[in-house]
């Protein structure tokens, strides 16, 4: 994001990255003759789970105003779309709970990310 490069000191403190996130299959690939961990996998089909970034805000900690300093123009699109897993599976209810539990799970353990260095 070229916006951080204009950013103050002072902005850069306190930026807050507001995301979505989602899982999707896709089937027909092309089968690769390469070996995977399980035989009964297959790159025929594949299981996206991806992060898309919506917003990029400034919170003022004086007045707890949110300024935003980025907004997705296109949060539909997948350019923006970036993978967070990439699984060589058939998508089916079980593999999306198992991953929207893991996800969920990392997000619950989050720590806040400190770019300032004291």
């Amino acid at each position: 994001m070229e916006v951080i490069n204009f950013l103050s000191e002072k902005q850069l403190e306190n930026l807050i990255l507001i995301v979505k996130w989602g899982c999707d299959g896709s089937l027909g690939h092309n089968e690769y003759k390469h070996k995977l961990d399980d035989e009964n996998d297959s790159d025929e089909h594949i299981f996206f789970t991806s992060i898309v970034p919506l917003q990029l805000l400034h919170i003022d900690t004086t007045t707890m105003k949110s300024t935003v300093v980025w907004k997705n123009p296109r949060p539909s699109s997948p350019r923006y779309c970036g993978p967070i897993k990439i699984q060589c599976a058939k998508e089916s209810v079980d593999l999306t709970k198992k991953t929207t539990d893991e996800v969920e799970d990392q997000i619950q353990n989050l720590d806040t990310f400190d770019t300032c260095q004291v």
